[in-house]
């Protein structure tokens, strides 16, 4: 069962125009969204050694919103959202039957292990009710990856769903070796069998657009890693055009782990998108890393660099304290002059968050933020 509410009030817009387009970061005014979410699964093996898994997931929501009209005027020129917001209260849900059915073959060999798994899903749900007519405070920052491949709902928050039917195809690789070094890989597609495309559906950030999903066949999405017993890391992922195979998005990374040090550095490159604001393709760094001061406390921090328009893009510095009961952080993050336009409440931001492992989380600050314990990880598809 998960459960998670939100409050928000703003007395700025936070807007700007990119590539001609408008988008609407958070509106003026109140927003305010309960949800709970309860999903049952079962694995079920075959004496072949297939795996069938029936899944059935609810989710219903209580939203309340108090906004201004989503309009804004920038070097003369006015943008409005062109769709329709709802501001009121109201009451959604989502049902999803879904079914995923696996076939891992196991091959032996001298020092080493190696299982190779075909994986398909599918879910089918209704359409996603009010579809960009509420804002969106928590689903801003959507990459489709390998990571997300085989996710229910690949939306990275609560204030949108996705709806319609879907299918999922693909495999997962996994190799061990006697001398600790591994091996993992994944790949696949996606289709978008019936109802309305989600990820096709215009929204106030128009999340989504050139993602790869928009369409009824997915880009393909690969990723592979090797990983070294002394927690060195090394990761690739790329995704393809589905139609001539071209790389619309490429990252590669190295990290470092161990009882103290925890470290990613990576290189992203990401094709033109122009539905989504950026005309041009971009090339991003991003650093990160933590320091375990003793067994409870810790110091961590991000940035993330542009390096075709030369800023940073976000920073991000904070401490955390974690036991077997509690995880408490504390962390100051702020943003880059992305666009001269915008007119945004802030671009830096203070957040909090206590975490009790068997009751929940309470988070203060940015609605946006990832809050997964100390993960700080950062995947730029938009800023």
């Amino acid at each position: 069962l998960t459960t998670n509410f939100t409050s928000i009030s703003r007395s700025t817009q936070d807007s700007y125009a990119m590539g001609g387009f408008p988008r609407f970061n958070g509106l003026e005014g109140s927003y305010t969204r309960w949800t709970t979410e309860a999903e049952w699964k079962r694995t079920i093996t075959m004496d072949s050694g297939l795996q069938i898994t029936p899944i059935l997931a609810a989710r219903g929501d209580a939203l309340w919103t108090d906004m201004t009209a989503a309009s804004f005027t920038s070097g003369g020129t006015s943008y409005a959202y062109e769709g329709m917001i709802h501001d009121d209260a109201a009451l959604r849900g989502m049902v999803t039957g879904g079914l995923e059915v696996r076939y891992p073959w196991l091959f032996t060999a001298l020092n080493s292990s190696h299982v190779i798994e075909p994986i398909a899903q599918i879910f089918v749900r209704p359409n996603e009710q009010y579809s960009g007519r509420f804002p969106n405070e928590d689903s801003q920052a959507f990459v489709f990856d390998a990571t997300n491949l085989f996710e229910r709902d690949k939306f990275s928050g609560f204030d949108r769903i996705e709806g319609g039917t879907r299918a999922n195809l693909g495999f997962r690789y996994n190799g061990t070796f006697d001398n600790g070094y591994g091996v993992r890989a994944i790949a696949g597609q996606s289709f978008h069998l019936a109802g309305d495309n989600s990820f096709a559906s215009y929204d106030l950030l128009n999340v989504g657009a050139d993602s790869g999903l928009e369409s009824d066949r997915s880009d393909y999405v690969a990723m592979a890693a090797f990983d070294a017993p002394i927690g060195l890391s090394l990761s690739s992922s790329l995704r393809l055009d589905k139609d001539n195979f071209e790389i619309n998005r490429s990252e590669t990374g190295i990290s470092y782990s161990d009882r103290r040090i925890n470290g990613r550095l990576s290189y992203t490159q990401v094709k033109a998108q122009p539905k989504y604001g950026y005309n041009e393709d971009r090339d991003i760094i991003q650093a990160s890393g933590s320091l375990r001061m003793d067994d409870n406390w810790s110091l961590f921090g991000s940035i993330n660099y542009d390096l075709n328009g030369k800023f940073a893009a976000e920073r991000r510095i904070g401490i955390a304290y974690q036991d077997e009961c509690t995880i408490l952080t504390v962390s100051y993050s702020d943003e880059g002059n992305i666009n001269s336009s915008r007119q945004a409440a802030n671009d830096w931001s203070i957040n909090a968050r206590l975490a009790f492992r068997t009751l929940g989380d309470i988070s203060v600050g940015s609605a946006n933020e990832d809050w997964n314990d100390m993960d700080i990880g950062w995947k730029p598809n938009n800023y």
